[in-house]
């Protein structure tokens, strides 16, 4: 299916609650899949996922470093928060300082609803994900600080976290050919309707001061809208990322920058050593893009010709990081967490008794 014809029919003047008085997707149905999640998460929220021993001391104790992450990886000046999982039942919210050792807090969520990764916003304190119940077609999306993640909606189709306003995240449903585009910044306590676009189905990847994009359920078309919600363009392929500066990494045969409000820039066949891409991220200061795929990490500069980084990290969730200074790219394994400096050749792990979920950084000053 394709999103070929997007029209928008109304804005974001009012809140969820009123603008689901009067439509079919909510009232008695809603509750009860409501109900029937919350069960089913209960029932179902805790199924253990293959995990494997944490690395022991010689005296069969896990060993505990007390050192900052900071002095465990030279030259890192930001804090880690991840979601991890050590028993494959539960999930953890992982604080590691610059210096001072790691901690760990409760997340509310358990791991056989939470298969996908689970994604920072841009300040790296809120966390989202999509939450699956077995034996339904309808999916949840979860919202919020790591310790008080709770169901926002039902029957989602896609969301993104604003990619420069920390707490900002909107999200996509749809029904009968319309697809509704739902908003909410740190201050909401529900979504607000922001606006309806005609279309054939497809959810939103990416959000930002330049505007939506939408991605078709085949992966084959990105549609582009302004901040408005009102069409722009359309793009043929697969997006991977976006970034504040207003591009857009999409996969289409080759990866590519396209811009939002700007021109496009190919790399030709030079992330093709990567194989099929999983995900990207441009650098904060935008010099930078790294891409993921099932064969390796490629980091090239934006503008240029040279490799900054290439390797074949242990690929965990498809999910990229980069500190705040634009040295140090972060990706999770199945096990722990590999961080890549992209100044020389260091590659270190951490996290290694852990699984990550999900990971970010926050900058001392932040």
């Amino acid at each position: 299916m394709v999103v070929d014809q997007t029209k928008v029919v109304a804005d974001g003047l009012e809140s969820a609650s009123e603008s689901r008085d009067n439509s079919s997707r909510w009232g008695w149905l809603a509750a009860g899949l409501f109900i029937g999640f919350g069960l089913a998460f209960l029932l179902f929220g805790f199924a253990p996922l293959p995990t494997s021993p944490a690395p022991e001391a010689d005296d069969g104790v896990p060993e505990v470093t007390e050192a900052g992450i900071g002095e465990v990886v030279p030259g890192f000046k930001d804090g880690i928060v991840a979601i991890t999982t050590s028993d494959g039942r539960t999930l953890d919210y992982s604080i590691w300082p610059v210096g001072g050792p790691s901690y760990e807090r409760d997340v509310p969520l358990g791991t056989a609803t939470t298969r996908e990764q689970v994604t920072f916003d841009a300040g790296g304190r809120r966390i989202a994900t999509m939450h699956f119940v077995p034996g339904e077609t309808f999916s949840g999306l979860a919202v919020g600080v790591p310790e008080a993640a709770r169901l926002v909606d039902i029957g989602v189709t896609g969301f993104a976290w604003h990619d420069s306003i920390p707490g900002s995240i909107a999200y996509t449903t749809f029904e009968d050919g319309v697809l509704s585009i739902w908003t909410m910044d740190i201050a909401s306590s529900d979504p607000e309707l922001f606006a309806t676009v005609e279309a054939d189905g497809g959810g939103l990847a990416a959000w930002g001061e330049w505007g939506f994009a939408i991605q078709d359920q085949a992966g084959q078309l990105v549609t582009l809208l302004r901040p408005d919600g009102g069409e722009k363009r359309s793009e043929a392929g697969r997006l991977l990322t976006s970034h504040k500066s207003g591009w857009l990494v999409i996969f289409d045969g080759e990866v590519k920058l396209v811009g939002a409000v700007a021109n496009n820039r190919d790399f030709g066949d030079r992330f093709a050593v990567v194989g099929e891409p999983l995900t990207a991220a441009i650098s904060p200061d935008g010099r930078k893009l790294a891409v993921l795929g099932e064969a390796g990490l490629l980091v090239l500069p934006i503008e240029g010709d040279s490799a900054v980084v290439q390797a074949e990290p242990r690929n965990g969730v498809a999910q990229i990081a980069w500190s705040s200074d634009n040295r140090f790219v972060l990706v999770p394994g199945i096990r722990g967490l590999t961080v890549f400096d992209t100044r020389g050749s260091r590659l270190d792990y951490v996290f290694g008794d852990r699984t990550v979920m999900g990971v970010a950084v926050l900058p001392v000053s932040g």
